[in-house]
């Protein structure tokens, strides 16, 4: 029987310093002993980049540790000490290399798997860290929708959207009412109404005060009970509230119209879940955060067709003599009226944020105001800043200003399923490094 000695699972106060012939302080991962020999393994896991990786960890390691061989062999009393350095590969490769050393340990190979497993578990991990956030090591999907240990707001996709954990008992309160109020003597003798509405409702965390009225209303309240909960999350619920402005825009979530099911499934996980960083500031999605300002096209060929005089990407001068670049002048002749629109698509973060671009694009733009006056010259000019969400909320303030113009709730449509494929794009882009569009 060999004795197994491993560094990292020694507590703080007993760990014995491990000196190299140098003098300096070593701290090996694990050190075999069987007899008089012995072995020091230090497992690795790296991204794998080539064939010679595995021999280069073992003589990188062997570089490191092997100045602590007479430390251990004067400790351990051994005569013979061995150094080997074990890559494993961060998604899920065992190398020969590997595996042959582990089959001279007499290490079986359910072990090596177990081995693989666990790295491509911890390689999931660090993934889901990086795009989604805090995951400690324990992903729970369920925590990002409920307080309780079973999601309360959706759990499956279907061919209608998000299915509700909640739907199987509001159905089970529907059909006890209807068959309560059938007053069917044989039903009733084996039917108890009361304890089945007490735990459905129980089940659902709802009072009977808030039970008063029909399943629909019922419904209405745990979606807007599912809603605030979901708002109310520090890091994921940012911006969400903004779903909750203008909810036809919203309507996508069930129709799917003009997004591939791959898409669909894509842009709900990035809603729930995904890092600001990704669709906001990651270097990689810059190319692709840029072509979807094609939204700026689709808003000024809508103003074209209410024949307006309609101007994009124009160069003007403001007021302390800088350029400027607007997107969009729609010009009204007859009035001799004019509106600066700028629309900006940012990740959503707060309820605030389409009032704050609107301030932040009129501080910017409004010195500009003079300049475009004369050179179209037009009496008055304002500035309009619209905010779309990265993940494709729709704000009160473009509907008004929508309204203004009269154009067609098809646009809003078309904004949304374009600034959706986009955000898609840039995930994929930023896990993958390709891209569909």
């Amino acid at each position: 029987m060999a004795d197994l000695c491993e560094g990292g699972n020694e507590p703080p106060g007993s760990l014995k310093p491990r000196v190299a012939t140098q003098g300096s302080v070593r701290r090996i991962d694990i050190i075999v002993i069987k007899n008089n020999s012995a072995y020091i393994l230090d497992p690795t896991i790296r991204f794998e980049t080539h064939a010679d990786q595995p021999h280069e960890v073992d003589s990188e390691k062997k570089r490191i540790y092997e100045p602590t061989i007479p430390f251990y062999k004067d400790k351990y009393s051994l005569s013979h000490i061995d150094m080997i350095g074990l890559m494993v590969g961060a998604r899920g490769t065992i190398p020969s290399f590997f595996a042959n050393k582990c089959k001279n340990l007499g290490l079986t190979h359910s072990t090596v798997k177990e081995i693989a497993i666990s790295a491509l578990k911890g390689s999931v991990h660090i993934l889901r860290d990086h795009l989604y956030g805090s995951d400690n090591g324990n992903f729970n999907r369920s925590a990002f929708y409920t307080d309780h240990s079973k999601p309360s707001s959706f759990t499956s996709f279907s061919k209608r959207g998000l299915t509700p954990t909640w739907e199987a008992y509001l159905q089970q309160i529907n059909i006890n009412t209807k068959l309560e109020n059938l007053n069917d003597q044989h039903v009733n003798a084996v039917r108890d109404y009361e304890t089945i509405r007490t735990r459905c409702l129980s089940e659902l965390q709802v009072s009977r005060d808030e039970a008063t009225g029909s399943v629909k209303q019922l419904r209405q309240h745990l979606r807007h009970r599912g809603f605030k909960t979901w708002c109310a999350y520090p890091q994921k619920g940012k911006g969400v509230v903004l779903f909750e402005e203008v909810p036809a825009a919203n309507s996508w979530i069930i129709k799917h119209e003009g997004l591939s099911s791959s898409e669909w499934r894509e842009i709900l996980k990035m809603i729930a879940m995904v890092a600001p960083h990704v669709l906001g500031s990651c270097p990689q999605g810059e190319v692709l955060r840029i072509k979807r300002h094609i939204i700026r096209s689709m808003i000024a060929d809508a103003l074209r067709s209410k024949n307006l005089d309609d101007h994009e990407e124009v160069h003007c001068i403001a007021d302390g003599g800088s350029n400027r670049r607007i997107d969009i002048i729609a010009i009204k002749r007859n009035k001799k009226t004019a509106e600066i629109i700028y629309p900006t698509i940012i990740f959503e973060i707060s309820a605030t944020q389409p009032s704050e671009v609107n301030e932040e694009k009129k501080k910017i733009y409004e010195h500009t105001i003079q300049y475009l006056s004369a050179k179209y010259n037009i009496k008055k000019i304002t500035v309009t800043g619209l905010f779309f969400g990265a993940r494709g909320t729709i704000p009160k303030a473009f509907v008004k200003w929508r309204e203004k113009y009269k154009l067609t709730r098809d646009l809003q449509d078309a904004i949304v399923t374009s600034i959706i494929k986009f955000s898609v794009a840039i995930f994929r882009q930023y896990l993958y490094g390709v891209h569909s569009i």
